[in-house]
């Protein structure tokens, strides 16, 4: 009988990530091991203790790593700290699950991977946004091929929240580019292929409280010729479609509050159309198509159970299965920032 492997994890950073999302991922997993946290701030150690159990906690990483010898480190710290923490524990011999995005910059990301083949250890960017109901459900519709070919894609989260944490400052690599923005174009990635033949962007700062931007518009273009429509505004306080994915034989359009909705036909069922080269329209009429016959459903994201993350990290780092998130795709996305960056010179909004 083969014993699965149970992993040691310590944990660098002990914020809202941390707390939130993956200390209850980690402890809710049987295979998995909390020995130790770190963070500079002595209260939040102390939490850890109240709150977890974690009774070995570090202002140090580099103590912590010495000390507890982990297998695994979870980056969860600002990202302006990713770079030296996945360095430092490729060194001792630790792979690394990192927040995203997994740099500050394209150059500081080729470091990581550069440290992590030299030392020969795996690392996986967090992108559970891949395993979100929705992207899901997308991707079962794009795998059964009933939108037809996918020419547009075009993402939206749109609120109204004026930032005044870390996260609202460039120096820490803040901003709804790096934050949202990491998310959104990983989910494309993953859906649809990356490799972007061109990148346009604007970036602004309306209401946020620090110099990073908080609107965010990105126009790409992949190598299956799909345009990816991407808009992340924090000063809307009206919001709309999340989603809406157009094929050449329907659409699907996606709302939180009530799911995919798919309209398509059968191209197979078209009648053979007449096209006029003349100038002249004939009946001086418009063109329309009544006669197609459109299907059409509504699928709720409540229909599709929650993925696990960490199953998957396990999966990679115990198992030695493929990774969720390839590095490749990793560093598609930190290619794809940059040249958004490149493209658009942040404008600053006096409120």
């Amino acid at each position: 009988m083969i014993t699965e492997r149970r992993l040691r994890i310590a944990i660098a950073g002990f914020g809202r990530i941390a707390w939130q999302y993956h200390i209850p991922n980690i402890i809710n997993h049987p295979q998995f091991h909390l020995v130790a946290v770190a963070d500079p701030l002595l209260q939040r150690i102390a939490e850890a203790g109240t709150e977890f159990g974690i009774t070995n906690g570090y202002q140090s990483i580099p103590q912590m790593l010495e000390q507890e010898k982990p297998d695994l480190l979870v980056i969860a710290s600002p990202t302006c700290f990713h770079t030296e923490q996945a360095i430092e524990a490729f060194k001792c011999g630790i792979d690394v699950i990192c927040e995203k995005p997994l740099a500050c910059s394209v150059k500081d990301a080729r470091k990581i991977q550069q440290m992590m083949r030299h030392c020969q250890r795996k690392l996986m960017v967090y992108q559970p946004h891949r395993l979100t109901p929705e992207a899901v459900i997308l991707k079962n519709i794009l795998s059964s091929g009933v939108l037809g070919r996918i020419f547009m894609v075009r993402r939206s989260c749109c609120n109204f929240s004026r930032r005044n944490d870390w996260q609202a400052f460039s120096a820490y690599g803040g901003g709804m580019l790096n934050n949202y923005g990491s998310h959104f174009i990983d989910q494309f990635i993953y859906l649809f292929g990356g490799s972007f033949k061109s990148v346009n962007a604007v970036t602004r700062r309306i209401v946020s409280g620090g110099d990073a931007e908080d609107f965010v518009k990105m126009l790409a273009v992949n190598g299956h010729d799909i345009t990816f429509d991407l808009e992340i505004n924090m000063a809307a306080a009206i919001t709309g479609q999340e989603w809406l994915v157009c094929g050449d034989c329907g659409s699907a359009a996606f709302r939180s509050s009530s799911g995919w909705q798919i309209r398509y036909f059968d191209p197979s069922q078209l009648k053979t159309g007449v096209v006029q080269s003349g100038l002249a329209a004939e009946g001086r009429l418009y063109p329309s198509e009544p006669d197609i016959h459109w299907t059409e459903n509504l699928i709720s994201s409540e229909t599709v159970p929650l993925n696990d993350f960490y199953e998957f990290c396990y999966r990679y780092f115990a198992m030695d299965e493929a990774p969720l998130v390839p590095i490749e795709n990793t560093m598609e996305v930190m290619e794809t920032l940059e040249r958004c960056r490149q493209a658009a010179p942040l404008i600053a909004s006096e409120l």
